[in-house]
């Protein structure tokens, strides 16, 4: 009898860790939201949510996003997908995407497009393939934590733009495109910081 009570009291032990590992299974599952048609991040079409209820955002390959809205609250990666694009047109508006972000992934092709006014703090971007981030506000900084991942990150800005390494890097190699007379300025905060760049004419 007792031995029976024990292969029972057993049983019950293992589905209720088998229950908890499901709910966590399925939390992580849930966690992620891509956005699957070209919208604004705030009105988007995304498969699972709202980022600020889902958590991790991903731009699905090919997709079109915008933030020209004010975003607060949201904590989680940003996943760049393929030939996909995140896009903040306005001067102080959407830029939660970013300073929100625990971290950044972009793949092949992808570009994250930003109008911010004074200094934006970017997370550290793990680069799965050739991306680019363009930056069209005059005389700002922008500051780039740690940039992972064989492969190359072009920067296209315009005048007087800084652009800063704040950690030590291990990306392949850095393009600047300065496309406005005095830009820019690469700055690293130690010489480790710094990946030699290849500068690339101005912009006609």
């Amino acid at each position: 009898m007792k031995l029976k009570n024990m292969k029972l009291k057993n049983q019950k032990t293992a589905i209720a860790i088998a229950t908890a590992l499901a709910a966590v299974a399925g939390t992580s599952q849930a966690a992620f939201t891509t956005m699957i048609g070209n919208s604004d991040w705030a009105t988007g079409t995304w498969d699972n949510g709202d980022p600020n209820a889902a958590g991790d955002a991903v731009i699905g390959t090919n997709i079109v996003g915008t933030a020209n809205v004010d975003i607060t609250g949201w904590s989680g990666s940003l996943t760049m997908n393929s030939n996909s694009q995140l896009r903040m047109t306005s001067k102080s508006l959407g830029y939660g995407t970013i300073t929100g972000a625990t971290s950044i992934s972009m793949a092949t092709g992808s570009l994250i497009y930003t109008n911010s006014n004074g200094t934006l703090n970017a997370p550290s971007i793990l680069l799965t393939g050739n991306a680019t981030w363009e930056s069209v506000d005059d005389w700002s900084t922008l500051n780039f934590a740690n940039i992972s991942g064989p492969h190359t990150m072009t920067f296209i800005s315009r005048n007087g733009k800084k652009m800063r390494l704040t950690t030590s890097n291990s990306f392949s190699e850095f393009i600047s495109i300065p496309v406005d007379r005095t830009c820019c300025l690469i700055e690293a905060d130690t010489e480790k910081n710094l990946v030699l760049p290849r500068i690339a004419p101005v912009a006609s």
